[in-house]
């Protein structure tokens, strides 16, 4: 049966790149899917170029947030958006995109294997730069390595809906409540820990180019603050296997 998947898509000021971002996903040979774009609260003309790369494509929903609160909570919102435990979820943010037009259909292959729970793989750069990503034996040490090395697991990263079942409120929030600067690491960190080892693949394939053109991704914003979240969530009480 050919696999649904859910794109989570934050973005923020990313006029010129978001078209693109959609445009790789409608590319996609892998037609079942759904993308949902949660916009910050974007200054400039995000959400017009959205709609015009859109079209009246129904597969592409867009969430307009009356109030800025980061892209771990457009996380959030995008999960929560008609959740079902048997989409696959996809991260790619807004000012990103696709490497080809077979990304998902790679994923629906890998999934038809009911041992895997999730994926992680490799990126290229805008400036051609390839990812560090490679596979990592234990899931409860890959915060701490992704601090002392860079991107070790990286995109695309996805996993099976019923995880998302498993994450609660505690596994976004900072010591000070706000939510992690750390956006979609937050998030995949306890995914990993739920499923296990035995339940990752890492993808060798590049299937993300990450835009190193825009100065509004956290880390260039305030890398100071996302340290600083990474090691609270590398701090975080390791989630158990998830069982059912």
């Amino acid at each position: 049966m050919e696999k649904h998947f859910k794109l989570i898509t934050p973005v923020y000021n990313a006029e010129a790149w978001v078209g693109k971002c959609i445009q790789s996903v409608k590319e996609q040979s892998h037609k079942n899917f759904t993308q949902i774009i949660v916009d910050d609260c974007s200054t400039d003309k995000t959400i017009e170029a959205a709609k015009k790369a859109i079209g009246d494509d129904p597969r592409f929903v867009i969430i307009e947030r009356e109030e800025k609160t980061g892209a771990l909570h457009g996380h959030i919102l995008a999960g929560e958006y008609k959740y079902s435990e048997d989409d696959y979820f996809v991260h790619l943010d807004g000012d990103d995109w696709f490497s080809d037009e077979d990304v998902l259909a790679r994923l629906d292959k890998i999934y038809e294997d009911d041992t895997i729970w999730c994926t992680y793989g490799n990126y290229k750069t805008t400036d051609g730069i390839p990812s560090v990503c490679k596979p990592v034996e234990d899931p409860h040490q890959m915060v701490r390595l992704y601090l002392l090395t860079g991107w070790i697991f990286s995109q695309i990263r996805s996993f099976r809906g019923k995880l998302w079942r498993g994450l609660d409120e505690q596994d976004f929030r900072s010591n000070d409540g706000s939510y992690l600067a750390v956006a979609d690491v937050a998030v995949f960190c306890p995914i990993l820990e739920m499923a296990g080892i035995n339940r990752i693949k890492y993808v060798p394939e590049v299937q993300m180019i990450y835009n190193r053109e825009t100065n509004l991704n956290d880390d260039k914003v305030n890398r100071s603050l996302v340290i600083d979240h990474a090691l609270q969530l590398a701090q975080k009480e390791p989630k158990d296997l998830w069982k059912s």
